[in-house]
């Protein structure tokens, strides 16, 4: 049998609720804040009157040393994690950049493709009695005069025909009429200046408002008139220049 070591008092503190505990010197304690505590609390107690002491302190100061470990751990988080989203921030502000230049690439490329396609087709107007009596304008006082010229893919006899108007893109004229004369008056859009074709080879030229058909005897030097009936001579051959 072992002879138990005597305990020193030293360390001994007595509560109301319970006996007297002994503490070996130098024994580990089980982590600071209890350490701190224990300093603090015994040298206050009176071990051998048992009394207990007017004031007993506060662990307030390790509370605020652990607080202040804890914020100096989580700074260089919120630091990085600002970091992160002002980087992340910058990135999308790139990329929306990058994709609004492809967007207006596209959109410049899908115009300059639509703006291909749309463009005006150039055409010569032959009147069907002849292989060589082209549609022609001759200006005069602001009307143009609409005659049979010889065909020969002069600005004259050139015609861009879109949405049933006929335009002379060298004079600004588009074929005109009133129901009583054939003419070219600057381009307006309006009602006198629409005109339907026929389909086919040969096609016939229908004024929208008078109801008139375009006609010519096909003779080089021919006046260009309207005919309420469709005839040999009311018959025109399309072709592009």
């Amino acid at each position: 049998m072992y002879a138990a070591s005597p305990v020193p008092l030293s360390g001994i503190v007595r509560t109301p609720e319970s006996k007297n505990v002994a503490h070996p010197a130098g024994e580990p304690s089980g982590s600071g804040l209890l350490r701190d505590c224990r300093s603090r609390v015994a040298p206050a107690l009176n071990v051998d009157g048992g009394t207990v002491p007017q004031h007993i302190p506060t662990v307030e100061g390790p509370i605020r040393r652990l607080r202040l470990s804890l914020l100096r751990n989580t700074a260089p988080l919120l630091r990085t994690s600002r970091g992160s989203n002002m980087e992340l921030k910058g990135n999308l502000t790139r990329l929306a950049g990058a994709g609004a230049a492809i967007a207006f690439g596209s959109t410049l490329l899908v115009g300059g493709a639509t703006s291909a396609q749309a463009a005006p087709v150039n055409y010569q107007v032959i009147n069907g009695n002849s292989s060589n009596s082209c549609l022609q304008v001759n200006i005069s006082e602001g009307k143009g005069n609409l005659v049979l010229g010889k065909c020969d893919r002069s600005a004259k006899q050139v015609w861009q025909i879109a949405g049933g108007i006929f335009r002379n893109p060298a004079s600004g004229h588009c074929l005109d009429g009133n129901g009583a004369d054939v003419y070219t008056f600057p381009c307006n859009g309006g009602a006198y200046q629409k005109w339907t074709t026929t389909s086919g080879s040969a096609k016939s030229i229908r004024h929208n408002q008078s109801g008139k058909y375009l006609d010519a005897n096909g003779t080089v030097g021919a006046q260009v008139v309207f005919q309420s009936t469709i005839g040999s001579a009311s018959r025109w051959v399309i072709d592009p220049v």
